[in-house]
């Protein structure tokens, strides 16, 4: 039976503070012998008066062997009830890439998410007794998702609350079902619940395995655990007017991204996990501390619009011999980001607030963004001409290292005929590699300069649909 939100308000409260608490990095920054033991609002005063504080903590992901570049999450016992929280942390700097990984395999941080419950559950003595939590946001949502359906104690959490979490690759899906059955991974899909802020814009992508049923969406926020909450301390849950917590409606940005990973699923699976790979790069410069860029909304447009541009005659041509309303409305969303890109500066963005339907908005023109077509053709040029000219100067070398070596015997002469071959065996395969990624350039220009030209005008259409 699925869980009921409203009866479990207080326990998702606590999951989401955890989920908070989590990006202080203690793993990284305290002794694990220094902490736990410690209860939560002695460990930091931010949490003193929250309704997490007389939590105990008894493990950390370090603690269990984990380095925090691997793994980073908390567990903690209310001592009260005896229940147990498991919170994994978001995407850290550098992390973000594996979130990419994770959309079209069975990634090793995930292993380690799934690996680190079930260390928790035998070196600490719980058991079915106990009520068992497990939670995160962002990256840590899906960790929490991977406890839940591929540990090996699985079957003893009670409840998985995953936070703007994203979904699953088919390779995880499968291991799943492979480890338990479709029965067992069914019950233990019932223990899910998603909640997700307005416009986050990370869990849409990968495979959902959380049903509609089971997924909530928030009044506010994008992609920030800090504003899951209300300025009173409470998650901010879409409520009807006899306050019952109600399912809510995503907005723009949150539909945008459901619009481009749906689509992405129709790609080859290599084409598939670059882009997944591509857009969590991205993701990484938008939100991670170290690398962050932009100044708003439209920086994130430009650079979904130009990761995707290239890709648009792909999905069109799949659009020739198909019927698929993901492709469709994938054209649609790009040429309503291209109007949006245009009148940047020209009041709100449409696209990143409310949560109505998606719609093209008034107003057309043209932006110039950082795909440098002109810049890129002449970097083809040189990259083959290079590629020639080393092929043409290691013939040239080889010849010379025969006829060296037939006045040159002894092992100083064999020594060096046998590295200068390795190198020469090697080449072919550089040598190809380099036209392959030259050829997949000019690719990407003519693809870009043609989708450009096809968005361009659909933004100067009344309707911006390139459907009639």
């Amino acid at each position: 039976m699925a869980i009921d939100v409203n009866k479990k308000e207080r326990e998702i409260e606590i999951a989401a503070i955890l989920n908070k608490f989590a990006y202080l990095d203690y793993n990284a920054n305290k002794d694990p012998k220094d902490i736990i033991g410690i209860r939560l609002g002695d460990l930091h005063s931010d949490y003193a008066s929250t309704s997490a504080a007389s939590l105990t903590l008894i493990s950390t992901s370090r603690d269990e062997g984990y380095p925090p570049e691997m793994l980073n999450a908390y567990t903690f016992k209310d001592e009260e009830t005896g229940t147990i929280y498991v919170a994994y942390r978001g995407t850290g700097d550098g992390k973000w890439v594996d979130n990419g990984r994770g959309i079209t395999e069975y990634s090793p941080m995930q292993r380690a998410a799934a690996g680190y419950f079930d260390k928790v559950v035998e070196n600490h003595n719980i058991s079915a007794s106990n009520n068992i939590v497990v939670s995160g946001h962002s990256k840590g949502g899906n960790s929490a998702q991977v406890a839940t359906i591929l540990s090996n104690n699985r079957a003893l959490i009670s409840a998985c609350y995953s936070m703007d979490g994203q979904g699953m690759s088919a390779a995880a899906i499968k291991e799943a079902m492979r480890m338990s059955g479709i029965a067992d991974y069914n019950r233990q899909i019932d223990k899910m619940v998603s909640i997700n802020e307005l416009n986050d814009y990370v869990h849409p992508l990968g495979i959902g395995i959380i049903p509609s049923s089971q997924t909530y969406t928030l009044t506010q926020g994008d992609h920030n655990p800090y504003q899951l909450f209300n300025r009173d301390g409470s998650l901010a849950w879409t409520k009807d007017a006899n306050e019952n917590i109600v399912h809510g409606t995503p907005g723009n940005l949150t539909k945008a991204m459901n619009i481009v990973s749906k689509a992405a699923q129709l790609l080859p699976l290599p084409l598939q996990s670059a882009l997944a790979v591509d857009i969590m790069g991205m993701f990484e410069c938008f939100s991670g501390s170290e690398h962050k860029v932009g100044t708003g909304p439209n920086d994130f447009l430009i650079q979904l619009y130009s990761l995707l541009a290239p890709l648009m005659p792909t999905f069109g041509l799949l659009c020739r011999f198909s019927d698929i309303q993901e492709i469709k409305d994938l054209f649609d969303l790009a040429a309503m980001m291209k109007a949006e890109i245009a009148n940047q500066g020209q009041g709100e963005s449409s696209f990143f607030h409310g949560g109505g339907g998606i719609a093209l908005p008034a107003g057309s023109g043209t932006t110039t963004l950082v795909f440098d077509s002109a810049k890129i053709k002449l970097a083809v040029t040189e990259m083959r001409n290079h590629n020639n000219s080393m092929n043409g100067t290691l013939q040239k070398a080889e010849e010379a290292v025969n006829l060296l070596g037939k006045d040159w015997d002894g092992g100083a002469g064999d020594a060096m005929r046998t590295r200068f071959k390795r190198l020469a065996d090697r080449f072919p395969v550089i040598y190809k590699d380099i036209n392959e990624y030259a050829a997949f350039l000019e690719k990407a220009v003519a693809a870009y300069e043609l989708t450009e030209k096809e968005i361009t005008g659909s933004a100067e259409t009344s309707t911006g649909s390139f459907f009639k």
